[in-house]
């Protein structure tokens, strides 16, 4: 996205699908940088340092106390996920900074004079282009402002946190003719996260790629989503339904419908489904959508040495935190925070890279717990000191005890897929086959990846090797054209010109947009050198 920003191209003419500010951000770095994968890395990492001192600086400010400060900056410069987010093209942590200068400054500034109040809500404005799950704790801010009669204070942060987010808005009404406040990912993100299959961790869409039909993917192969399957999957399919093109926010609004009237359907099993993703954030375990975390870790020296530094530790420390704060007035904005972001995280599935954009606030509780439990202890409160550590380990058996099932199969598996489609689109087609072999070994019914090793064998030169590869990859999806064409020109390489025929007017005839018919093939092929 942020290369088709620097080429001119921008993000096409629909409106956004994912929030654009990281796409922009990235570019603006890659152009700074010469368009070297550095400069952002370089940036998310000086921007990671900022936000373990500014979670210091915030657990300073609320207790006065050194040593809690800098507890609170090494457990999230320390934290293994931290670092290894820092070094992710991902929006992490740019939202993750922006969510806490937010909080400090509603925290600290806000009660400063107007101008540290707009400068407040402007930053929060900010938080919502990034991540639009802010805006449920701007919302609570000011629903708690109204509550109080602070009606000046209520109206300055709906304005100004209204000002950078209009942009985007007025360029989707503009551009696009659809209103969608930021971006439109959250109705097929509600659905995943609450559809009847769900189990509140796995990204598990209604259908493959590979099963769209040939039109929609030839008409669309030039919108600078279409690598997004999420995008791609829920647009074909609302188009199936309602008969006709459909814009983001008619299918956001599909999605959001759906998801409701199966949830009212089926209250018993949603609200066991809620409950399920509300205990996930609190689980120790790591959860990503396309990332086997765990591989990453023991595999990069520094965070395999802090791997032991998990979040079974923390969390049970935070909670405690968050419990001994709630009649805290200083720590009143933390409380809301983490309880609407954390709410925000639930109402669609629980990974680790949504949880980590509140990691920074359940730190400076956790510092803050600790600092509450001295202060028992030097003051003879010893009642109080046992509760609370009692607390911190029921808290902790919660956190390391997995009470929730899950499936970490279809993680591990696609992670180690796309290492390969990345290797293969490298050219180091070699190195792949060991990936995609791990990948079909962990989950073998998985037709992509069958696929996928099928052409790495012969691109490597063992066109021989691939075929049982191909074959299995049709044995699981027999409809996958792209496995029949490719098949067909494998075949054509070992002399066997009846089978590839037959395979590639299977591909033909499965999706002719696509796929040329076999005559056409055989002439483009014997016009080459």
């Amino acid at each position: 996205m942020a290369e088709r920003i620097l080429s001119g191209l921008g993000l096409g003419s629909r409106a956004y699908f994912r929030s654009p500010a990281y796409f922009y951000l990235l570019a603006a770095l890659e152009s700074l940088g010469r368009q070297s994968l550095w400069a952002p890395r370089i940036f998310q990492a000086i921007l990671g340092s900022l936000t373990a001192a500014l979670a210091g600086r915030f657990a300073f400010r609320l207790t006065n106390k050194r040593w809690v400060m800098i507890l609170a900056g090494l457990i999230v410069a320390c934290f293994w996920l931290s670092i290894y987010f820092d070094g992710e093209l991902l929006i992490t942590s740019s939202a993750t900074f922006l969510n806490l200068l937010a909080l400090y400054l509603l925290t600290f500034k806000a009660g400063q004079g107007r101008g540290w109040l707009i400068v407040s809500s402007l930053v929060c404005g900010l938080a919502i282009v990034f991540r639009p799950n802010f805006l449920l704790f701007s919302a609570a801010v000011f629903i708690w402002w109204i509550a109080r009669r602070q009606y000046r204070n209520a109206l300055i942060l709906l304005v100004f946190t209204a000002l950078p987010v209009l942009p985007v808005t007025a360029r989707n009404l503009l551009v696009a003719r659809d209103f969608v406040l930021v971006a439109s990912q959250d109705g097929i993100n509600f659905w995943i996260g609450n559809s009847p299959a769900a189990d509140g961790r796995t990204v598990a869409l209604p259908l493959f790629r590979r099963e769209l039909d040939g039109e929609f993917l030839s008409r669309m192969k030039d919108d600078p989503w279409f690598r997004e399957d999420v995008w791609l999957v829920s647009n074909y399919l609302v188009e199936k339904e309602l008969g006709h093109p459909v814009k983001e926010g008619e299918v956001s609004s599909f999605w959001i419908g759906q998801t409701i009237r199966s949830m009212l359907k089926h209250p018993g099993a949603a609200c066991a489904l809620m409950l399920k993703k509300c205990y996930f954030l609190i689980d120790k375990t790591t959860v990503s959508n396309d990332r086997d975390e765990d591989y990453h870790r023991e595999r990069i020296p520094i965070l395999r040495q802090l791997g032991w530094f998990h979040l079974g530790l923390i969390m049970p420390l935070a909670l405690l935190g968050i419990m001994l704060g709630l009649r805290e007035r200083r720590s009143r904005y933390l409380v809301i925070f983490v309880f609407s972001y954390g709410f925000s995280i639930a109402l669609f599935f629980v990974i680790s890279r949504y949880r980590m954009k509140m990691f920074p606030e359940l730190a400076i509780f956790a510092a803050l717990a600790l600092s509450r439990l001295s202060d028992y202890a030097r003051g003879g409160k010893w009642k109080l000191l046992v509760a609370g550590i009692i607390m911190a380990g029921i808290f902790g058996w919660l956190s390391n005890a997995h009470l929730g099932k899950w499936n970490d199969r279809p993680i591990k598996s696609s992670m180690r897929y796309n290492l390969g489609l990345a290797m293969l689109e490298k050219g180091r087609y070699a190195e792949a086959v060991p990936v995609l072999e791990d990948t079909i070994a962990i989950k073998p019914n998985y037709p992509e990846a069958q696929l996928a090793l099928a052409n790495a064998y012969t691109l490597s030169g063992k066109p021989e090797e691939s075929r049982s590869y191909y074959q299995r990859a049709l044995f699981y999806a027999p409809d996958f054209a792209e496995a029949h064409y490719n098949f067909g020109l494998t075949l054509l390489r070992l002399n066997e010109p009846e089978a590839a025929y037959d395979h590639l007017l299977e591909a033909h005839t499965l999706k002719p947009e696509l796929f040329p018919k076999p005559e056409a093939v055989l002439e483009s092929l014997m016009r080459k050198p």
